[in-house]
Order: structure tokens, then sequence, then C-alpha cells
């Protein structure tokens, strides 16, 4: 006597069959359907959001707008698929794709050279067109919300220096491993700079800049700690902030920070930091 198995997925596209003759995912008929039987309600598995826009082939639900700067429009999506992701859109203003098609070559160069630059780097995923306008797709990256501009806007007197102290590692630890790979950002400034205020993270963003050799890093890091930095700052840590192009390495620059801040504020210790609107 044969046995007749039947499979316990679906064989369209692979999602756990229920007693229904069709998949509640794909609406594939896995087996005659009758007359009058009532059928489970297919869930919701698909993003909600603003409105839906197809990058290449691929559909993104836009939940909203993270920012708009120089280059692009920068929106929050999710993919509109059932094997759905949380992206990042940057979509070209007009006339800039060309910086976009930088940004994209140096991501893809960069991925997989670093264990340390790949945590904080943005993943792409995707360039194609998207309503005419050349649009880059990257991973979402949890917890990096607010850019450091956006925090100087939350603290009118500046941010707490002890605070810009930590940022200022962060930054300096991916300028030092950019540098040994050969690379430099070329742009960093408060616009460019993602924080992550409870891991004291700092992620770079704007990459449509980046070249081969050292750049002005160091420079530009000083510049966006002093645009950071409040009057009520040690004076030290402000001459630093401005006499930061006259270092070599991001190596020196860092050992001059240790001295400027244990001389400020004493021992390293965590600090914790939040922006106002995010503070319970």
């Amino acid at each position: 006597m044969s046995t007749i198995m039947m499979s316990t997925r679906c064989p369209n596209c692979g999602a756990p069959r229920h007693d229904e003759p069709i998949c509640a995912y794909c609406d594939s008929q896995l087996e005659p359907v009758r007359p009058g039987r009532p059928l489970r309600t297919r869930p919701e598995i698909l993003p909600k959001g603003l409105f839906t826009v197809e990058v290449g082939d691929t559909p993104y639900c836009v939940l909203g707008q993270l920012a708009q700067g120089e280059n692009a429009r920068v929106l929050l999506a999710r993919r509109a698929q059932a094997a759905t992701e949380q992206v990042v859109l940057k979509v070209a203003e007009p006339g800039k794709a060309e910086v976009l098609e930088r940004e994209w070559a140096t991501l893809r160069h960069l991925h997989g050279r670093s264990d340390y630059l790949d945590r904080l780097l943005a993943h792409p995923l995707q360039l194609s067109q998207a309503r005419g306008r050349l649009t880059l797709v990257t991973r979402w990256r949890s917890g990096f919300v607010y850019t450091a501009a956006q925090a100087r806007q939350q603290y009118s007197q500046g941010i707490d220096p002890a605070a810009t102290v930590w940022m200022w590692n962060r930054i300096l630890d991916q300028v030092s491993c950019l540098n040994d790979l050969g690379y430099s950002h070329n742009d960093l400034r408060p616009e460019h700079l993602l924080l992550h205020p409870r891991d004291h993270g700092v992620a770079f963003c704007g990459w449509g800049r980046a070249e081969l050799g050292p750049g002005n890093d160091l420079a530009r890091s000083g510049q966006c700690m002093a645009a950071l930095l409040g009057r009520k700052a040690p004076r030290a840590l402000v001459q630093l902030a401005h006499d930061a192009h006259h270092f070599d390495s991001p190596r020196e620059l860092r050992a001059a920070l240790k001295e400027v801040a244990a001389a400020a504020f004493g021992p390293p210790r965590y600090r914790p930091f939040a922006l106002p609107a995010n503070q319970r």
C-alpha cells in the first residue's frame, strides 16, 4: 500500500502550510478549492508607509524622510516584499548622480576589508534608477539615528565637552582604520557623523568625496569638534580642535586628546549622553 506524503511547506514560496487549499503568503493554489469553503484571512506581510517606489525592479515602501542634503534626499524605507528589511534610500538631487556613484564605489570597495569598519559602514545593497533619479540603497543600522549637527541644534549652549571626547575618539579610530587601508573620507562634518548615544558610537556617512590618500580628515575632525563645543568648553580642548591640522597621524592626535581630556575631566569613565528630545 502506497503512502502519500503532503508537504508542510508551499512549493512556490516555501512558507509554512496550514490546512488551506491556497497559500496564505503567495496565493498559490495548493489543491482544488471547494465552492463556498471559507478561507483563512491573508496576513499583512508587507510594510505600510507613505508611498511605494521602485528602485530598479525592487519595490520599497517609504516610511519617512531622514535628511535633506545638498547632494541627495535621504529616506527611511522597507523593501515591499515578503522577505522585507529596513533600508535607507539616498535619492540624488538633479546633477548630483556622480556623487552617489562615487559613494557606491567607495562603500563596495571598503566593505569586507576591515572587521571594525564593517560594523559601522553603510552596507551597500543596490544602485539604480527610481522615478528618473539615481538612488543608492543601503542597509539600515539600528541606533544611528541622529547626526552630530542635529545633536548640536538640541544643545544651544554646546554639547557636553566630556561627550565630545568620546565622539572624537571614535572618529579618530575610523580615520586611523581608513588610513591603514589607504583611504580618507575627505568630507567630515557634523552632518556626516551619525551618533549612537547609548553605545557611544559614531558612524560616517556622505562618502561621495572619499579618495585614496591621506586627505584632510584630521583637520576636518577638529573643525567638527570646534562646531560642537560651546563657550564653556575647556580652553585646551578648544585649542586642540583648532590645531588638529598640525598633526601627522590620528594616533598622535588621539594621544594629545587623551592628555587634554585627563587634565580636564579626570580618568576615563562612561558618561551618559542623550538628546533632550529622547530623555525620559
